[in-house]
């Protein structure tokens, strides 16, 4: 997937924003700076990168299986585990193809001729200790300290 920047927005944004990149297909990229209230070690942690899942895969992600229920952690029914296998699948096949789509967008916005996929991790923990803002950590360089929304322009 090759995705050029249309236009890069630096002026007339909130304080928090440090700019907005539009790519030409419609995605739109904030670069959101970090609040002042952080320790230095969350201060100078690697770029998280938040709605990209819902941006660049959503038809995997519709297909999100056993929405209608909890599977357990450890599951010992054989339906509970089926369910289990299943959305284990279905996560690995979708981080996987978010990942492949997600590696040319960072490095057009890291200025960089590509992203190895070893420098993208996922965690459902990536915004705090709660699996409450899931989202990419980005271990390459050429993004600062900012972390990075994703959205529809």
């Amino acid at each position: 997937m090759t995705d050029r920047i249309i236009s890069v927005q630096t002026a007339d944004l909130p304080a928090h924003v440090d700019h907005v990149v539009t790519f030409e297909s419609g995605l739109r990229v904030k670069a959101v700076k970090r609040g002042r209230g952080l320790t230095a070690k969350a201060y100078a942690a690697a770029p998280r990168i938040y709605g990209a899942l819902d941006m660049l895969v959503p038809h995997l992600m519709e297909e999100e299986p056993h929405t209608d229920k909890a599977i357990p952690m450890n599951p010992e029914t054989p339906e509970d585990i089926q369910a289990a296998k299943e959305w284990k699948a279905w996560k690995s096949a979708t981080l996987r193809e978010a990942k492949v789509r997600l590696r040319p967008v960072l490095a057009a916005l890291a200025d960089r001729e590509d992203v190895a996929a070893n420098e993208l991790t996922f965690s459902v923990k990536a915004g705090c200790s709660c699996p409450c803002s899931p989202g990419f950590i980005y271990r390459g360089g050429g993004l600062g300290r900012l972390d990075y929304f994703f959205e529809e322009a």
